[in-house]
């Protein structure tokens, strides 16, 4: 975007080939925020809702005087001077302020987007103590430097800037796609990072490790740690696992690191049907066009992808429940001790073994006699 160079320098810049550039700042787009959202719609078709949009301003007079008291008197050299107050002309002045005004721009994008949705905008501005300072006045620097580090909100809002843009490199990916068993479908993917350094910074703002994966309000049980890095290709993967009542359900995964802090990560909230369709997992023959690169390909991340954890879940469940009803039953009813019945069986045995053993000794005493 070309930017006049001083206040006489109106008429642009000529490049040969190209045409004649203007400052964009006086073709109502000194803030280019509607031009990047434009763009970024062609660039990412599929991306209906931004995961961080940031605006970055160079600084707005706030006043409460009303534009009348402000209204400016046209002096000639004579001796004489007029006040443009409620005049064609004033307004006119009063419009070309306003289409070079940055702020006033954000304001009214800010009108148009919905509630749920203004937490991923963000703009970084200097609200000025006073005038606003020439383009060209070098002077003022100092001002501006000791204004910005003034700034009562400022390191609240580049601490709320710098969580949005690290959290928005988390994504999530299904493995396969989901089983459906007793009404519920099973859903096993996990969560990635496209950049380690990312992950490391993260956890660098929270060295305390209270990084919790949820969804919506259900937590996963997975908290952000560098263990989960591979140890062969470095990238991350931690590996979650939830359930849907149905394919057309929303998911929001999200990190939460206080009772009321929280932020989805990238393209949350999302269907499930939308993670199949864009992996292509219900395709026939698989989707060759979402594989790694194979300068990226780790085997060890895909052996570890391919563990099913469905087959694992039912084991656990049956052993918790037989170990907690066995202890119960030991607390209510006592074995009986092994000494009450043992002792009473060898008696009941060689009794009458005896008999038997003197019957043949009468019978033949009667025959022979006694010998």
């Amino acid at each position: 975007m070309y930017m006049a160079s001083g206040k006489g320098d109106v008429g642009g810049a000529s490049i040969s080939q190209l045409g004649t550039y203007q400052d964009g700042g006086v073709n109502h787009h000194n803030n280019p925020i509607n031009i990047a959202l434009w763009e970024s719609r062609y660039i990412w078709p599929s991306v209906v809702r931004p995961d961080v949009v940031l605006s970055l301003g160079t600084g707005y007079e706030e006043t409460g005087q009303s534009p009348v008291v402000m209204t400016p008197k046209v002096k000639f050299p004579w001796s004489f001077s007029f006040s443009v107050r409620e005049t064609p002309l004033h307004r006119l002045i009063q419009s070309f302020k306003g289409s070079m005004d940055g702020q006033s721009t954000w304001r009214e994008l800010m009108n148009h987007i919905h509630e749920d949705e203004k937490r991923d905008y963000f703009r970084l501005t200097l609200e000025l103590p006073g005038p606003e300072p020439a383009i060209d006045d070098y002077g003022a620097m100092e001002l501006l430097s000791s204004a910005v580090r003034l700034q009562p909100r400022g390191p609240e809002a580049r601490r709320n800037v710098l969580m949005a843009l690290l959290i928005s490199s988390f994504y999530f990916e299904l493995h396969e796609i989901p089983t459906y068993n007793n009404g519920m479908y099973y859903c096993n993917g996990a969560i990635r990072c496209r950049s380690s350094g990312a992950l490391r910074s993260l956890l660098n703002v929270h060295p305390l490790g209270d990084l919790e994966f949820f969804n919506g309000r259900t937590s996963l049980g997975a908290f952000l740690s560098d263990r989960d890095l591979c140890k062969s290709c470095r990238r991350y993967q931690k590996t979650v696992h939830f359930f849907v009542k149905s394919l057309e359900d929303e998911i929001s995964l999200c990190l939460k690191w206080s009772v009321d802090q929280t932020r989805n990560i990238s393209a949350m909230p999302r269907r499930v049907s939308w993670f199949i369709d864009r992996q292509g997992l219900d395709m026939p023959f698989g989707a060759a066009a979402i594989c790694d690169p194979p300068s990226v390909t780790c085997k060890v991340c895909t052996l570890s992808e391919q563990v099913p954890a469905l087959e694992r879940e039912p084991l656990r469940r049956p052993k918790r429940k037989l170990e907690a009803q066995s202890i119960e039953d030991e607390r209510r009813e006592p074995k009986p001790p092994v000494w009450t019945i043992e002792p009473l069986r060898p008696k009941r045995k060689l009794s009458p073994v005896r008999e038997e053993d003197e019957r043949p000794r009468k019978k033949l005493e009667r025959i022979y006699g006694q010998v």
